[in-house]
């Protein structure tokens, strides 16, 4: 049986037969969650959001992001084991891939509002001229 951290008996301590007979906590630290599972589910979350965000659909744009970073932030809560280094790194990746083409939807679509806007405000204050020709007489 392995031997438990304690200050009389610190890691570097113990033999090659007990260390062996440890688990791997970086490993056992997902709690049975497949990492895997987990990471395809964001991407698919991900993939949702800009198809969301090409059809300029931004209330759902924000609830779906809203799940994703929850998935997220469940996920990160316990440490990244070694072997699941590549999945995450390939999630991570493909999410802010993903993101750098919603975010520049969401600018244009500002600019488009801000454009619409002033057109608008335009237009009101033209109507505005309009209707005081002749009453400043």
């Amino acid at each position: 049986m392995a031997k438990t951290p304690t200050p009389l008996h610190p890691p570097f301590a113990w033999s090659m037969a007990e260390i062996a007979t440890m688990p791997n906590d970086l490993d056992s630290a997902r709690g049975g969650r497949d990492v895997q599972e987990a990471w395809t589910e964001i991407r698919r979350l991900a993939r949702e959001l800009l198809q969301h965000a090409r059809n300029r659909e931004w209330e759902t744009v924000g609830e779906i992001r809203a799940r994703r970073e929850e998935l997220i932030h469940r996920f990160f809560e316990k440490r990244v084991a070694e072997s699941e280094a590549d999945i995450v790194r390939e999630g991570i990746l493909a999410v802010l891939e993903s993101d750098k083409e919603v975010t520049a939807l969401m600018r244009q679509a500002r600019s488009n509002a801000a454009a619409d806007l002033k057109k608008l405000q335009s237009g009101r204050a033209a109507k505005k001229a309009y209707k005081n020709i002749g009453t400043d007489i």
